[in-house]
């Protein structure tokens, strides 16, 4: 049982980092040439796409530091130093602003899709006023969110695993109910993004049937991004979330790191998928 496992964490962890090296250093460059580039300068759709996209790098980073590495022997040494300073409860303060933002920025996209397909007219003319209170709301809901985890004791205490190395888990000194804000957030977040998809989705299947102009279709196309996008968030949180905090079966854990790599970095190929219409 434990040689198993142990394939699987390697299988995970090359998962993980081939996944990430493959798609957010070219994510990273894009994301640079639409916020510099002049011709996306008045997209501000794409801007939102980009904090989306910043969002999910910042969910893979943290769970990188946090979670995967911190039970390897062969790191013992580096959360051994880790654990004295600040950076636990910063790593536990980025977990809930980055989750917070990435559902946040996806409720933004979706509703502004939506808007964009109901009343157009109005959306064109606040396409920047949009922007600017999606971006600004996003970022401070987040950080009012994540903030109060500075207080929370998160640390890492020594384990003994079974062939008597020494490794770390992690563990909360006190304080369990300042974590009540983020998981109340991504419920309500998450149920309102919910929400506003099926209005898109219903919406974008009146748009196919319509037989309106070419830019209408690309608008509905803008609708089918953020809704693959969100069905691959969904996918993570009902595994996360309902199999493996109800199963509590070792095995099914273990496939977190790999569901959470499809999560991350599965929206950017998307995105790239239908660049065409984002131009």
């Amino acid at each position: 049982q434990i040689e198993l496992l142990e394939r699987l964490d390697l299988f995970n962890t090359a998962i993980l980092i081939a996944s990430g090296t493959v798609t957010f250093p070219p994510a990273i460059f894009v994301y640079i040439r639409i916020l510099t580039l002049q011709e996306f300068k008045v997209q501000y759709i794409t801007r939102l796409f980009v904090l989306n996209g910043m969002a999910n790098f910042l969910i893979y980073v943290d769970n990188l530091a946090q979670k995967h590495f911190v039970d390897w022997p062969s790191t013992y040494f580096i959360y051994e130093w880790i654990r004295e300073t600040p950076f636990p409860l910063f790593f536990r303060f980025l977990q809930d602003f980055s989750y917070c933002l990435m559902w946040q920025s996806t409720f933004y996209i979706l509703l502004n899709r939506y808007l964009t397909l109901r009343v157009s007219g109005m959306m064109k003319r606040n396409e920047r006023r949009f922007f600017l209170i999606a971006t600004i709301s996003s970022i401070l809901i987040a950080t009012i969110v994540a903030f109060p985890l500075f207080f929370s004791g998160f640390t890492y205490q020594e384990i003994i695993i079974d062939d008597g190395q020494i490794a770390h888990v992690s563990e909360y000194a006190e304080d369990h109910y300042l974590q009540i804000p983020g998981a109340y957030h991504k419920t309500f977040v998450s149920f309102a993004t919910f929400v506003v998809s099926i209005l898109l989705i219903s919406k974008c299947k009146a748009v196919r049937d319509d037989i309106g102009s070419s830019n209408v279709k690309v608008k509905a196309e803008h609708g089918e991004i953020t809704f693959i996008n969100e069905k691959l968030i969904y996918l993570y949180r009902i595994y996360h979330y309902t199999l493996v905090q109800y199963t509590r079966n070792l095995y099914v854990g273990c496939f977190i790191p790999f569901f959470l790599a499809l999560s991350t970095t599965a929206p950017f190929w998307v995105l790239m998928g239908f660049a065409h219409s984002l131009r």
